[in-house]
Parts: C-alpha cells; structure tokens; sequence
C-alpha cells in the first residue's frame, strides 16, 4: 500500500487530529522565526555595504542584498552566518541540529511516518512526539540565533562608536 492508496477515510480521521497538526503549526512558526532571525543577522553584518539616507533608500539597498541570494532557507542562512561571523561549536552544532529537523519535518515527517497516519488515533502519539523534540530544538535554535543579533548588534554600535571617535580625533 502506499500513500497515494490511503483509505480516504483514514486520511480524513487523520486530518482531523488537531493536536497532531497544532504541533506541525508550532513547529513551522519556530523554524520560520529561526529564519528570519538568521537573515536579519546576515543583513546587519552586511551593513556597511549598506548606504541611504532615508529609510526608503536603505530597504533598496537590503532588498538588493537579498535578491543576490533568494534561496534564504534555512541552509543557506546557517553557511552564510558561518561565513561572515562563525558562532562557536557548540552553537553551530545546535543550528545544524536545527536545520535536520527542519528538514524532516519539511520533507520526510508524514512520509516516513504513513503507516502511522492509518493507524489509530493513539499511535499518531509517534508523529506528535517528534513534532514536539523537534519544536523544542528549533525553539532553542531561535533563541540561540536572538542572542547572536544581540550580540552582533552590540558589536557593530561598538565598533561604529570606535570609528567615530577616531574620526573625531583627527
């Protein structure tokens, strides 16, 4: 059987377990939130290539940036922040962590997992227990990626601040 052949009624009384699909709503939030937290970081450390004067002029010049690169996925954000401003280790491993089971939940959750979509509504617990380890581990992800603007922002104002006062010594 595969999952083109799924009885419709089973596939109806699995679309209607809200709890399991809450979980891939929640899942999805994270992992987006996590992405656009990681573009951000890569568009404030390429600021300096960022001129305008006005507030129009300079979301011309980010939009540009980014038509440079359209594929911001998740992949893309993660090599990108590795090539302007490696995180540490442990931190890298987290995102890279973060990136599989976006993966997995973008691409392989429902058909790795169809045997238990026909199955009764208590075995669905399988998909909802995965869904959950990896809305947890997106979920640090994002904070972890918070942290990082924090930190690439204070280091930025601070370096700003240290070329202004070089430039008002001389």
């Amino acid at each position: 059987m595969s999952v083109n052949n799924l009885n419709i009624s089973f596939r109806d009384e699995f679309f209607k377990d809200k709890e399991l699909f809450e979980y891939l709503g929640r899942s999805i939030y994270e992992f987006q939130r996590l992405e656009n937290t990681l573009a951000f970081i890569i568009k404030e450390l390429h600021r300096d290539k960022i001129k305008g004067e006005n507030i129009s002029e300079y979301l011309h010049e980010i939009k540009k940036i980014l038509d440079k690169n359209p594929k911001d996925t998740l992949g893309y954000l993660i090599k990108e922040l590795n090539r302007l401003s490696p995180p540490d280790e442990k931190s890298n491993k987290l995102l890279k962590k973060a990136l599989g089971k976006r993966n997995y939940i973008a691409h392989n959750i429902f058909l790795d997992n169809w045997i238990v979509m026909i199955s009764p509504p208590y075995l669905r617990s399988v998909i909802k227990d995965k869904l959950k380890q990896s809305m947890e581990i997106i979920s640090s992800a994002y904070k972890l990626s918070e942290k990082i603007l924090s930190d690439t922002q204070k280091r930025i104002k601070a370096d700003n601040n240290k070329e202004d006062d070089l430039q008002k010594k001389h």
